[in-house]
């Protein structure tokens, strides 16, 4: 005969003995478990700051790629700007053109993060701005790229023209200083 929580009456000394965790021995190990997590915050925040500069990076890199993209199906002059006081970068199109505003997207960064232009030769007629028009290509008037960067850490990314000048790549400190020394880059575009 079953009881009504579907035990068997003959089963009582087999349950007893079953056991499970007291009160003491959840709170000595949740106390280890924050020893742990306690030793390994400092490495764990060091770990998202740096991850939170390449994601910013790449989330600017696939904005160009966007507005690479819509400026070839558009037909219509796009910028990706860049507004370090409002700490925010977006597209729009060129002055004198018009899109639906859902096409014009921003993004907001935190006030940690720095993004900042990077002109390959002094005198950038544009600041902060780069322009893709209507073929796909990027004007020759446009910022070279972006470095992206925290305040309180010197991790750098560069997210600057590639070699061929047809889009943009992401690049760290060493790569972006090789990146300088290429001769298509140090000679000036005709």
């Amino acid at each position: 005969m079953t009881s009504p929580t579907g035990a068997r009456h003959g089963d009582r000394n087999r349950s007893a003995a079953v056991r499970g965790f007291t009160l003491i021995e959840l709170i000595l190990v949740m106390a280890l478990l924050s020893a742990f997590v306690a030793m390994a915050a400092p490495s764990l925040s060091r770990f998202f700051k740096g991850r939170s500069v390449i994601e910013e990076a790449r989330r600017f890199l696939a904005l160009t790629r966007y507005a690479q993209n819509q400026a070839v199906s558009l037909a219509i002059p796009l910028e990706v700007w860049n507004d370090p006081r409002e700490r925010r970068y977006g597209v729009a199109p060129a002055p004198g053109y018009e899109v639906e505003p859902e096409m014009e997207l921003y993004y907001v960064y935190d006030e940690s993060t720095r993004v900042e232009p990077v002109a390959l030769r002094s005198g950038n007629p544009l600041g902060n701005i780069l322009v893709f028009l209507p073929d796909g290509t990027i004007d020759e008037a446009s910022v070279f790229g972006l470095a992206i960067s925290r305040a309180d850490d010197e991790t750098v990314y560069y997210v600057v023209q590639n070699e061929w000048r047809t889009g943009f790549e992401i690049l760290d400190h060493t790569e972006y200083l090789d990146a300088r020394n290429r001769q298509s880059f140090s000679l000036p575009i005709r």
